[in-house]
């Protein structure tokens, strides 16, 4: 009697399947990969990754720039000369983050949150209201009631004399708000 030919088990290795190149008339060149990943790279040095669901794309730019889309709809894009990243969350959330360890969360309901490099956390609300807090714990909030005149309130300021917290808030507000005009009216409260 004749023995049929065995199929192989399962643990035996199998030989990859080879890349395929296909070059386009623009120029392009498309690499589909054993696993299913094509990789693109254009002229100008672009390269541009899409994985074999779909799902996930990753471009890099002639200027080392990169641009990622994730599985879970994030947008990751790195300036790679300012090495600063910008996360866009499927919320509408954004986060920058800075090569000097500064981030900045801006909200769908237009409101930004600065975080400073010496922790300090900035709000800036979009009717004009901000507020700090900074490491001492330390609370400053503006109220812009017209474009003429601000009230500031600061809170937590035990540990200082009131002349010096007015000084050190006007400072800090004046750096704050990057602003390099006179104020014409403001109103100070230390609570």
């Amino acid at each position: 009697m004749q023995s049929l030919p065995q199929e192989p088990e399962c643990s035996e290795a199998h030989e990859p399947e080879s890349d395929q190149v296909i070059t386009h008339p623009d120029g392009k060149t498309e690499t589909v990969l054993a696993g299913g990943d094509r990789l693109f790279v254009f002229p100008n040095g672009t390269k541009k990754e899409v994985s074999a669901d779909g799902l996930t794309v990753k471009v890099t730019f002639f200027n080392r720039d990169t641009k990622e889309v994730t599985a879970d709809q994030r947008v990751i894009y790195y300036y790679a000369e300012a090495q600063t990243s910008h996360i866009t969350y499927p919320d509408g959330i954004e986060v920058l983050h800075f090569p000097n360890n500064q981030t900045e969360k801006l909200f769908p309901d237009g409101r930004k949150e600065i975080t400073f490099p010496d922790q300090t956390v900035k709000n800036l609300f979009p009717n004009g209201r901000e507020e700090s807090v900074l490491t001492d714990g330390t609370v400053i909030q503006v109220n812009s009631k017209d474009q003429e005149t601000d009230t500031v309130t600061i809170k937590g300021t035990s540990q200082q004399q009131p002349a010096a917290a007015i000084d050190m808030m006007m400072i800090k507000c004046a750096v704050f708000r990057n602003i390099h005009a006179k104020y014409i009216g403001i109103q100070i409260n230390i609570e």
